[in-house]
């Protein structure tokens, strides 16, 4: 049975091309033939591509893309080789379609297709923006059945009613819903009339075993805190800088953006990671400080000593999750927190996973057995 799959690899993310290296090989591991589509909305190719930003924003947005250009151009060989490490990866794992920019574009290319997939990742997140593919809104107009694997809303409530009523329709194209968290779910829910479950993310249907055959050898001597965010937050730097004058080991950043490169004080700045070297990087460190989904669910992986910094007020993801494990005491807020945190528990997130694993999975079997007999009506 082939596969056609939209997923989030358009983007320099880490968690967002290993959730969808996990889910592929999840999925073959069910005989399924996967087709990634190679899908690019809106200006992803354009940004993809790009290393500098254009100067459009005025006098004084203008002085600050000015600035960020000038420190991208310093540590540009780092950013080159971190991009090339992203392409290779892509180049190696996925088995793409040709780069599609529009429903037309997908249909032409992967209309073979026996099933459509989507997620899992933030693709249904209302506040970047709702993108009708990744709905899989052009399946009726091929007589191809859809399924949704655990994309992510990040937000517990939808931003405006014009954005629910738009969601409504386009969940009318997907035929087996789920989410990654139950508050998306239950806004599913409401905005579609129907069940949507709740699933895990790709990367955590694996254990540490399957992970560690990807895992390069150490890049860093000694012994050090691994510190990664996306998002440029205040307290966050606050709380690292704090780590780092009264901790033992040295701070080591991996880079996801100038400003946060330049914000966050760390003794060792990495800017030229790909996705293994990610991996590498957080595996072998003696200590993680987070402030990312997937940063938080390698470390369950690895079982690391580990806390997590929530920098977005409306963002269930990381609490959900860690609360569910029973490691809810890693999310911290403050140094204060962070200091006085022990060696985490994770005796009962062996046992949540691994009834997790088994529900995400039958789901995903049950969704596509649904598929192949044709009986998506029945659960309409």
């Amino acid at each position: 049975m082939k596969i056609g799959l939209l997923t989030q690899t358009t983007i320099y993310n880490y968690g967002s091309i290993l959730q969808a290296y996990a889910l592929v090989r999840k999925l073959e591991s069910l005989g399924c033939d996967v087709k990634v589509v190679n899908y690019w909305p809106r200006d992803f190719y354009d940004s993809f591509n790009r290393v500098y930003l254009p100067y459009n924003l005025g006098f004084f947005g203008n002085l600050k893309r000015a600035a960020r250009n000038f420190l991208v151009m310093l540590h540009s060989k780092s950013i080159r080789r971190s991009r090339a490490r992203y392409s290779e990866f892509r180049s190696r794992w996925f088995n793409f379609t040709k780069p599609c920019f529009s429903e037309s574009d997908i249909i032409e290319n992967a209309s073979d297709c026996d099933i459509f997939i989507v997620g899992s990742d933030c693709l249904w997140n209302p506040d970047c923006g709702i993108f009708p593919v990744y709905f899989l809104n052009f399946t009726r107009k091929i007589g191809k059945p859809s399924i949704a694997y655990g994309p992510s809303l990040s937000v517990t409530k939808m931003p405006n009613p014009e954005a629910a009523k738009e969601m409504s329709e386009l969940l009318k194209c997907v035929d087996f819903l789920s989410s990654r968290e139950s508050a998306g779910s239950r806004i599913v829910e409401k905005l579609s009339g129907r069940s949507c479950e709740t699933v895990l993310d790709p990367t955590l249907l694996f254990d540490s075993d399957f992970w560690l055959k990807l895992v390069p050898n150490p890049k860093i001597e000694g012994d050090y805190t691994f510190v990664y965010a996306i998002h440029m937050n205040e307290g966050f730097s606050k709380l690292v800088a704090e780590a780092r004058k009264s901790g033992r080991e040295k701070i080591v950043l991996v880079a996801s953006s100038m400003s946060i490169t330049y914000s966050i004080g760390a003794d060792v700045k990495i800017l030229d990671a790909g996705p293994l070297e990610f991996l590498g990087l957080l595996f072998h460190a003696k200590k993680v400080l987070i402030s990312s989904f997937h940063g938080i669910a390698f470390s369950v992986i690895f079982k690391k000593n580990f806390a997590a910094y929530v920098s977005k007020a409306d963002d269930s993801r990381m609490g959900e999750f860690l609360k569910n494990c029973g490691l809810g005491d890693r999310l911290v807020k403050s140094y204060e927190e962070y200091s006085k945190l022990g060696v985490p528990d994770f005796s009962k997130c062996e046992t949540y996973l691994k009834s997790a694993r088994a529900e995400s999975e039958l789901y995903l079997r049950r969704s596509m057995e649904n598929c192949r007999s044709k009986d998506v009506d029945a659960v309409l």
